[in-house]
């Protein structure tokens, strides 16, 4: 579980994938190349809706090369 810690210490969810109770992988990776192959098919404006704060939305989208990002947005104020 460090691997969780360490990830939202620098603004990332830590997602994992299990396959029969084993871990099978970190889906943040498989995000970037599926998003790489999206835009390698012409999709050219990716737009991210997260509840996730402020900070860990600019990070993601930074990361992934969104062009987009609108945070908070299944929050309650």
């Amino acid at each position: 579980m460090d691997i969780a810690v360490n990830s939202e210490k620098t603004g990332n969810t830590a997602i994992f994938a299990a396959v029969n109770g084993q871990l099978a992988g970190v889906i943040r990776e498989e995000a970037f190349l599926a998003l790489e192959n999206i835009r390698e098919n012409g999709i050219r404006n990716i737009i991210m809706l997260t509840g996730d704060n402020e900070g860990t939305a600019q990070l993601v989208a930074k990361q992934l090369r969104i062009d987009e990002y609108h945070a908070e947005i299944f929050t309650t104020k």
